[in-house]
């Protein structure tokens, strides 16, 4: 008999069911991440005794068969601060579709949601490849999902060769192939003066540097010592850069790293969080590029960054970033009845 309950198991199976999963509903037939177990610990149960709250699961007995977990986040959305959560990773197993698990899962989730006092599940819907499942399901919800922006992606290849032997089509194939015959890559010099990696003791810098963020946007993520602190630093999940200048720190980018899967693997940096302050386009710039030298460094083939209001385009087309068509919802479900959940120009949110 299926049941819907938390989950249960470590970060390890967390990794292997969503990954095994995945695999069996779209290997081969569109790009998917590989979770590794350090990611997913960081990304889900880094979160303290409230860790598990969202962690939904369906089980046959003692088997895993379904999971559709969030975690805690808070937002600012039109000037008003609200709880929230952010949601990914919906997996079934195959075995077990057609039966309404997913429906399941998502019934419990917002009930928790209204037990907790969280107001929005937020996430992504894929809308590259004909075989995406997330539109079918999160876009015919009953209660409607809200489509709060439609957003693509920044591009740096940094392994043109590796990119085309990754794409599934022909067409992505040709296309990195062809960028890289005049795309060079980053620079092995530059001015890297006040460029070093992130310490604990810049987090009240690094806080005061991505506040703006939220209060400037339509739509932000909200940002303390605790968040900002897991954001930047958590066992050498994600990689922190920071400019120091004049004493304190005056700009910062991290990112971490995920393995895609396409028609061969590729590693994948994702950038979430880019913040400058006062820091002329120039050293802006010096500091993008020492992000991506540091991720050639690491073995790093692409490096992406959500297309928002928040990143910025001159410094980022300078540094060899190309813009990619939009092609991803960016999606809320209301738990809070009447909540006045719209669609938004402007965004500080990151992508997974």
């Amino acid at each position: 008999m299926v049941e819907i309950r938390t989950f249960e198991g470590d970060a390890a199976e967390m990794a292997s069911f969503t990954t095994a999963m995945w695999r069996k509903s779209y290997g081969g037939k569109m790009p998917m991440p590989l979770w590794t177990p350090e990611f997913l610990q960081w990304e889900l149960m880094a979160g303290g005794e409230h860790a598990r709250d969202y962690l939904v699961a369906a089980y046959d007995g003692a088997k895993l068969i379904g999971f559709l977990p969030a975690k805690p986040q808070a937002y600012r959305v039109a000037g008003r601060d609200v709880s929230g959560t952010m949601g990914s990773y919906l997996s079934v197993d195959p075995e077990y579709r057609r039966q309404g698990i997913a429906l399941q899962m998502h019934q419990e989730q917002q009930r928790r949601h209204r037990e907790r006092g969280a107001t929005i599940n937020m996430g992504y819907v894929y809308l590259g490849a004909a075989v995406a499942q997330g539109k079918k399901f999160w876009l015919k919800q009953p209660e409607g999902a809200t489509i709060v922006a439609k957003i693509g992606l920044w591009t740096r290849l940094l392994d043109h060769k590796a990119v085309a032997r990754f794409e599934i089509s022909r067409v992505g194939d040709v296309c990195s192939r062809i960028l890289g015959s005049w795309q060079p890559n980053p620079s092995p010099s530059g001015n890297t003066t006040g460029i070093r990696p992130y310490q604990a003791s810049d987090l009240a810098d690094c806080l005061r540097l991505v506040k703006p963020l939220s209060e400037e946007n339509d739509f932000a993520y909200q940002w303390n010592e605790t968040n900002l602190a897991r954001q930047l630093q958590h066992n050498n999940v994600p990689k922190t850069l920071v400019l120091e200048q004049n004493g304190r720190v005056e700009g910062v980018i991290s990112y971490c790293h995920l393995e895609m899967i396409g028609r061969q693997p590729l590693q994948v940096a994702t950038i979430d969080l880019m913040a400058f302050g006062e820091l002329s386009w120039r050293r802006q710039r010096d500091l993008v590029r020492a992000a991506l030298r540091q991720m050639m460094a690491d073995g790093i083939q692409l490096a992406v960054m959500l297309r928002i209001a928040s990143s910025p385009s001159s410094v980022l087309f300078s540094s060899g970033f190309v813009p990619m068509p939009a092609d991803y919802y960016y999606i809320g479900l209301v738990m809070e009845p009447g909540f006045p959940l719209t669609r938004a120009k402007r965004l500080h949110v990151h992508w997974r």
